[in-house]
């Protein structure tokens, strides 16, 4: 099997097809136990159910081939698979050659028709090239997913989403792919307990170096927050219904509007309520526990026994990407930050796709400038937790603020990326301490699944939490108490006030410019304290 490549932005995303991994496409929807059937049934199927991941919502199954399997019974494994009444195709699974994140090629594409191209123009480049339309952006309506009438495997779309990307009427074209978005927090240690919020207030606790923390306290003199002011966090889903965030909950004033606290677009429902769960419980893979301790460190209200919010009188939407696993379409992707864009005024993604996306970069571009009124959303991204000189995608887009994270001892945390484009550091795990903030309040789900040490004896709350993941919310926060400070401000002011108020930490391994910039710490650690007051002068 050759080597594809598709270009997203102004960089080619070289494919390369893995051996022992293929996407089965159905021509008609199958559940999970239809499609093993269908598997099974197949000549030289010789698996078992965990070789088989089925993603119902996209009609497609990947099939892992047993290990060390000779390449020839793979290929009569595909060609008997092809013969299936209810199998349209069956394609290679392909891994980006520079990220090496997953791709799963679909018969569709993503394509962006350039402003004022009319809709007489846009039906003649659908018949030239024998596609329909699937769905039309809700917010952004001269963006669509088009599907491929008579796709015979994944190599026709991306040849098709290639000469669609040549000619004048497109502004980009990409293939609609299952690309491997990956949850960025950190798995807890076993055995450790970590119990206060010290990013808000550091006193030392279990070691780590007193005010190593983001002058939290110091900052609420000035403002907790304003209920106007709405973070979208845009993740694996929203319990909205725990006991430290239902207060801060935010409510669609529009009654006539599907959704009343948020929006899932994994699955198309007005309820971004985290709903997909496999054992073990405890573990991000296959469930939905990672999107509420995010809330948490933005907004929890902060009652008896609870934990606070950096923000704790601003408000939280619930924007579902993921359903459990780590498969996200880039198309909804996009329209859940259109959606964002059109209701809050700061996105949080604690999140990172390791092959760039025009439909996702483009949504993000709409919203930076035309958000807010014109003013533009602040969309603040996890920069990764690879151990690597290089920042994720889409926090390496020069429109987001890229969030890096630092311990509880000052320094950089080992494993968070950092380069250029990074912006500045947040208190996260890495130290000697991790982040106690509010965990799934469902019954034996979560990080938290009440074994002594990881919380609360209830698991409403983990004191597990970390990476980049937690960084990230905490600084969408902090930019939340920016904009409650002064709401007029431009989302590029906000980003150069908490750039010129942060503390320049680890001086032994940081090695700043004269600007105050440093590729491995960006200009420092987030100062919510000096920010509000920076934002207070500013005009």
């Amino acid at each position: 099997m050759s080597e594809k490549s598709f270009t997203a932005g102004n960089k080619k995303i070289r494919l390369k097809p893995l051996d022992d991994v293929v996407a089965v496409k159905y021509n008609k929807r199958v559940d999970r136990k239809k499609a093993l059937d269908i598997i099974s049934a197949t000549a030289e199927s010789n698996l078992d159910r965990s070789h088989v991941k089925t993603y119902p919502s996209f009609n497609v199954s990947l099939v892992t081939r047993p290990v060390g399997e000779a390449g020839s019974i793979t290929q009569k494994f595909s060609k008997s698979l092809t013969e299936e009444e209810n199998v349209q195709f069956v394609s290679p699974v392909y891994k980006d050659k520079d990220s090496g994140t997953l791709i799963v090629i679909t018969d569709q594409i993503n394509v962006g028709f350039k402003v004022g191209v009319k809709k007489q123009a846009i039906d003649a480049v659908l018949s030239k090239y024998n596609l329909s339309i699937m769905e039309q952006s809700k917010f952004s309506p001269q963006h669509y997913i088009l599907k491929l009438n008579s796709a015979e495997n994944s190599d026709k779309t991306i040849e098709v989403s290639n000469k669609l990307a040549s000619i004048k009427e497109v502004e980009y074209s990409d293939p609609v792919t299952l690309a491997e978005i990956k949850k960025t927090s950190l798995e807890r240690p076993t055995g450790k307990y970590f119990g206060e919020q010290w990013h808000l207030e550091n006193m030392g606790q279990a070691g780590g170096t007193p005010n190593e923390d983001v002058k939290a306290l110091e900052a609420w003199k000035l403002t907790r927050g304003d209920p106007q002011i709405k973070v979208a966090c845009l993740d694996d889903g929203l319990a909205y219904s725990h006991i430290d965030l239902k207060q801060n909950v935010w409510k669609n004033p529009n009654p006539r509007e599907q959704g009343d606290h948020g929006y899932n677009f994994y699955d198309n429902v007005p309820d971004p309520e985290p709903i997909y769960f496999r054992p073990p419980y405890d573990q991000m893979a296959g469930n939905d526990i990672h999107g509420t301790p995010c809330a948490g460190v933005i907004c929890g209200v902060g009652k008896p026994q609870g934990v606070c919010g950096i923000a704790p009188k601003c408000k939280i939407i619930g924007v579902k990407i993921f359903g459990g696993d780590d498969l996200a379409p880039p198309f909804k992707v996009a329209e859940a930050i259109r959606y964002s864009g059109h209701y809050a005024d700061i996105l949080s993604c604690s999140w990172s796709s390791g092959t760039p996306n025009d439909t996702i970069s483009h949504a993000i571009i709409e919203v930076t400038k035309t958000g807010r009124g014109g003013k533009g959303c602040a969309v603040f991204v996890a920069t990764g937790n690879d151990y690597a000189s290089t920042i994720s995608f889409p926090a390496s887009m020069p429109e987001t603020i890229a969030v890096g994270a630092s311990t509880n001892e000052g320094r950089r945390a080992a494993y968070s990326n950092y380069g250029p484009g990074i912006d500045f550091l947040a208190p996260s795990s890495g130290g000697t301490k991790r982040i106690f903030t509010t965990d799934v309040p469902y019954e034996n789900r979560g990080f938290n699944i009440g074994k002594p040490g990881q919380g609360d004896p209830r698991g409403l709350y983990t004191n597990g939490f970390g990476g980049t993941s937690s960084a990230t919310p905490l600084a969408a926060g902090i930019g939340a108490l920016v904009l409650s400070m002064k709401g007029n401000l431009k989302a590029k002011q906000v980003r150069q006030i908490l750039r010129v108020s942060c503390d320049k930490i680890d001086a032994a391994n940081a090695h700043y410019d004269r600007k105050g910039f440093c590729l491995t710490h960006g200009y420092g650690r987030l100062n919510a304290k000096r920010a509000l007051e920076e934002a207070k002068r500013s005009r």
